[in-house]
């Protein structure tokens, strides 16, 4: 039979085999999806996967190497420190030394002065002597009298501290006798007085009181007498041993403007 169905007479030889071509070995894929006839079929051996820097993987990087150990290093033992001493302004120096006591030269205890020593003068803010003395200073003509001469240790004036019945003695270089001697300005009377004699200048005068001991004076007080010379003045004294004076305050322009009259001064 040929094509289309035609018969061809004498044209019956058999039709011989068509000769069939070996077949192809198997297509291989290659690099970006290109297919490669009679590549190899025997697949290659993929090397191990590693990891490289920054995640990113490499067929052919080599097995990173185990990192090193590294060696272990003993603390060494802390070096005791030496007590830790105090320094000027209270900084602390562990590595100061200690300091050393100074050295106090040795005295006599003869030479030792109290350490709550009252110096002459000055007893706890007050001026305090044993010894006190009030001395005219006027040049007026006449005689004084005093009913009280008194001392207290505040001021303003508070309490007579110079009263012959607490042991204090009175003493006077000038005196009428009797109930005018220099005792009776302590005495706490009014009715007696001390005054000086009229037979000598009165300008030179002085009346003292002793109190036994050391005694811090703030004030003083006077009740003038029935005699007064007029606008007068005197300085106040004071003593330790009774010998040496020293000046404690100056009252000038005294001029009481009637007998009883009351004057007080501040000694401080």
């Amino acid at each position: 039979m040929a094509r289309q169905g035609r018969v061809f007479p004498g044209n019956n030889k058999p039709v011989e085999p068509t000769p069939v071509a070996p077949a192809a070995p198997a297509e291989e894929t290659g690099r970006k999806g290109k297919t490669f006839p009679g590549l190899r079929t025997k697949p290659r051996p993929i090397p191990p996967v590693e990891a490289g820097r920054r995640g990113q993987v490499f067929e052919s990087n080599a097995p990173a190497k185990p990192a090193a150990p590294k060696p272990v290093v003993k603390p060494e033992p802390a070096k005791p420190q030496a007590p830790a001493e105090v320094g000027r302004k209270g900084r602390v120096f562990n590595d100061q030394k200690p300091a050393e006591p100074k050295k106090t030269a040795k005295t006599s205890p003869l030479s030792k002065e109290p350490v709550a020593r009252i110096p002459t003068g000055q007893a706890r803010g007050a001026v305090a002597y044993r010894y006190w003395k009030l001395s005219s200073t006027s040049k007026a003509k006449g005689n004084w009298a005093y009913h009280e001469i008194g001392f207290a240790t505040e001021h303003p004036f508070v309490n007579n501290i110079a009263l012959a019945e607490s042991g204090v003695t009175a003493d006077s270089n000038s005196d009428n006798g009797g109930n005018n001697e220099a005792v009776h300005a302590i005495d706490g009377e009014h009715s007696t007085h001390w005054s000086t004699n009229v037979l000598k200048d009165h300008s030179q005068a002085w009346w003292s009181c002793d109190f036994g001991r050391q005694q811090a004076c703030r004030s003083l007080r006077l009740v003038i007498g029935p005699y007064w010379p007029g606008t007068s003045s005197l300085d106040v004294h004071g003593s330790d041993d009774g010998e040496s004076w020293t000046l404690v305050k100056s009252i000038t322009g005294m001029n009481p403007a009637n007998y009883g009259a009351v004057l007080t001064f501040q000694l401080q």
